[in-house]
């Protein structure tokens, strides 16, 4: 029994553009404490990981890199809530500086995400039906949103 609680569970996801287009895949491998999630585009390409950490009060840091392994940002979420938790994400580029933000508000079995960038602009909505979107995901339509609006 004790070696089951040390096995790693892995999740693969397809990733979406804005318009349902077909972008690549995310791969989720959690062990203990440590999320790592590894990124490729429509070719099967890697094009960067995350490491994410959650401590005893809640506080979700993960660390994003491109695929030469240097750090390209860092979000750092707080979920608060029980019945209709929400969850506020603060995104920041390599030197620390902040990008923008990200608010999650799920309720009964669907979710509303809102981005905004660091002047507060919201620059993407979204809605989730049936489960709360993975981080993977999040990010993937972070970037996405904040990229088509430069």
């Amino acid at each position: 029994m004790f070696s089951m609680g040390l096995q790693a569970q892995t999740l693969k996801e397809t990733i979406r553009g804005k318009f349902g287009e077909y972008q690549g895949t995310s791969e989720t491998r959690v062990r203990g404490g440590k999320t790592t999630t590894v990124y490729r585009d429509k070719y099967g390409v890697v094009t960067g990981t995350s490491e994410t950490r959650t401590n005893p009060l809640g506080k979700t840091t993960t660390i994003y890199r491109d695929k030469y392994g240097q750090k390209t940002g860092t979000s750092i979420s707080r979920t608060k809530g029980a019945f209709s938790p929400t969850t506020t994400t603060v995104y920041k580029d390599r030197y620390g500086q902040k990008t923008g933000t990200s608010t999650y508000r799920h309720s009964g079995n669907k979710g509303t995400i809102t981005y905004r960038d660091k002047y507060g602009q919201v620059t993407g909505r979204g809605q989730v039906r049936g489960r709360m979107p993975s981080k993977s995901s999040s990010y993937s339509y972070w970037e996405s949103s904040s990229k088509s609006k430069r």
